[in-house]
């Protein structure tokens, strides 16, 4: 039976062989990206609402007119409505919608062309109706030799054109920064499925931002490449005894039959239990879990499956149940290694980008995902302008904190950040004693300074800011740094052991905070003033309704408790997470697994102690 593979894993081979090398577009969010491949599937599809097709039989008959009226129907069609019915989401997403409309006006003058040239050689419409299909499912069934099976990979290509008489052309769209080599490759893949391996017909790649770009491939130009790739996929797939070669830190290679063991387990578990499934896609290694990605068996339903996880906890003989959702069209569960790595900050520091002298750098590491890509928070964003952070004694939590310090440091001058620690037990922030970049020059301890006292000053120069800006004219700090030319610091404010300083707190005190906390989160984010608050305990007596509503990030590291995870994150799991660093991410959607890196004490003490200016 051959091993499945589906393209998506494939392609995120490719990207991290190549480095994500710039392509020199702009960047464009995943959704917005979505949202652009979606409009151009309608536009030139079968769906009688969106496509083209009585549109352009009726439109005026020349090229200029029907790349206008391509234009003015995505518009209507696609982009506007998506526009309006998320007007809060894309708030903060000005500059990606001007790229994606950039892009939706170059996909109408690439398609209006080749439609209009269409339309004059073999009168498109009425005889070419089917020139176009749009998401084709294509698969290829391989097998190399020295392979110990073969490998059937599993794909959705943008679109195929297919001429009248004969011929046809696989053509990828792209857009956003992207790396040009790992394009072609992933294309080469599509043009490989598409033909059988044969070679015959075409290959296009077509970039629409920043400018239309369109390179056309013949089948011989492609065959080394095409090599190379069904190399990748044997080593993917496991099937030819090698291990992929990437960026990423190795991967131990002693765990290889453990892992076939478990994952042979698994499955007879859910079938002795009476939910049967098989497994969809390869098993990734992460940091400190596998995930399989399985799906139930016909007649199978997912609650059924998903009940199953203390029983799998047994039966793999686990510390931790695995966590299970609902991924995709699949269900992931992740099992824990038995050999765990550590993700240290050395690893992840060149991912972190540099920040910009006049304005600094509002980003900082939260974790990696099981392909080991950081992945980063941007206070600017109304989703990450506040952080809520919970984790029990021996989760990682003060570590997190740390390293979220650190990569704030890496992007910024003191003249360009200030930090607030606010340290209740006297161990988190030791380092940054002395730092150039503390605001108004030290750490806070609340049983020598009053946090209602530090919190009013922080409301204080809220406020203060916001006169600035109504002097200036702006209406934010990014904007009044650059009217004026000259850098104004944002300021974070970092708590560890919330409920600690509550506590501590007589009840007038404790209202006075979260008065402070409710005009902070709700107001302060446009004036650079930002907090990332951090809790032991996630109950509902210390997560309040001034924390819940405006703290909207959330970082969820192991709980003792369900309902603690559900009051974080909105869901069960961080009781099952491993501790160390394993955790739970959540700004919009659903929560990501990540992995925090470890920030090492002599690191730490280095880039702290100012050794990062």
């Amino acid at each position: 039976m051959p091993a499945n593979l589906a393209v998506r894993t494939v392609r995120e081979a490719i990207y991290r062989e190549a480095g994500f090398v710039s392509g020199g577009g702009s960047p464009v969010t995943a959704a917005l990206g979505s949202l652009f491949h979606s409009a151009a599937a309608g536009l030139l599809g079968n769906d009688p609402a969106r496509n083209c097709h009585e549109l352009l039989a009726n439109a005026e008959a020349t090229q200029e007119s029907w790349i206008e009226a391509l234009r003015r129907h995505l518009y209507r069609s696609s982009i506007g409505p998506c526009i309006a019915g998320n007007q809060a989401g894309l708030e903060s997403s000005t500059s990606e919608l001007m790229v994606l409309w950039e892009a939706i006006g170059n996909f109408s003058a690439w398609a209006g062309r080749i439609l209009w040239k269409a339309h004059r050689d073999f009168g498109w419409p009425a005889s070419a109706r089917d020139m176009v299909t749009c998401e084709e499912a294509l698969s290829l069934e391989l097998r190399e030799t020295g392979w110990t099976d073969s490998v059937l990979v599993t794909g959705v290509a943008d679109s195929v054109w297919r001429v009248p008489g004969g011929g046809w052309c696989v053509v990828e769209y792209k857009l956003g920064r992207t790396s040009p080599e790992a394009d072609l490759a992933q294309a080469c893949l599509y043009h490989q499925m598409l033909s059988g391996g044969d070679g015959a017909g075409t290959l296009a790649l077509v970039s629409f931002e920043p400018e239309l770009r369109e390179r056309l491939f013949q089948p011989g130009q492609l065959a080394k490449a095409q090599q190379r790739i069904r190399g990748l996929i044997g080593r993917l797939a496991g099937v030819s005894g090698q291990i992929p070669h990437s960026r990423e830190p190795a991967r131990p290679r002693s765990g290889g039959e453990t892992h076939a063991e478990m994952a042979r387990i698994l499955l007879r578990t859910l079938e002795e239990f009476g939910a049967p499934a098989v497994f969809n896609a390869p098993p990734v290694t992460g940091p400190a879990f596998i995930r399989f990605s399985v799906s139930p068996a016909r007649g199978v339903k997912s609650r059924a499956l998903m009940s199953l996880a203390r029983e799998l906890q047994i039966r793999m003989n686990l510390s931790n149940a695995p966590i299970m959702s609902v991924s995709g069209g699949s269900i992931a569960i992740d099992v824990m290694r038995p050999d765990p790595e550590v993700v240290l900050f050395r690893d992840i520091r060149d991912q972190i980008p540099p920040g910009d002298a006049l304005l600094g750098s509002t980003r900082f590491p939260i974790g990696v995902d099981l392909r080991r890509r950081l992945v980063l928070a941007d206070l600017s964003e109304p989703k990450h302008a506040h952080f809520l952070v919970a984790g029990t004694t021996g989760s990682g939590k003060s570590e997190w904190l740390r390293t979220a310090i650190a990569g704030l440091l890496l992007g910024n001058s003191p003249k360009t950040l200030q930090l607030l620690p606010i340290d209740p037990k006297r161990s988190a922030f030791n380092e940054l004693r002395g730092s150039h970049f503390l605001f108004e020059g030290g750490v806070v301890y609340p049983d020598e300074q009053p946090a209602a006292a530090v919190f009013e000053r922080l409301v204080e120069e809220m406020e203060k800011r916001y006169r600035l800006f109504h002097e200036a004219g702006v209406d934010s700090l990014r904007e009044y740094v650059i009217a004026c030319g000259t850098p104004k610091p944002r300021i974070v404010c970092i708590c560890d052991e919330y409920a600690d300083l509550i506590k501590g707190s007589s009840r007038g005190d404790r209202e006075t905070l979260e008065r402070q906390f409710t005009r902070l989160g709700s107001k302060a984010r446009a004036a650079g003033i930002h907090l990332i608050i951090a809790t032991q305990e996630a109950r509902r007596e210390t997560i309040r309704g001034s924390l819940d509503a405006n703290l909207p990030a959330r970082v969820g590291l192991r709980m003792g408790k369900d309902i603690e995870s559900r009051l974080l994150l909105g869901r069960n799991g961080a009781e099952n997470l491993m501790g160390n660093g394993d955790l739970l991410f959540k700004d919009i959607g659903e929560p990501v697994r990540l992995q925090a890196p470890l920030l090492p004490k002599e690191e730490r003490e280095t880039l702290f102690g100012g050794g990062a200016l």
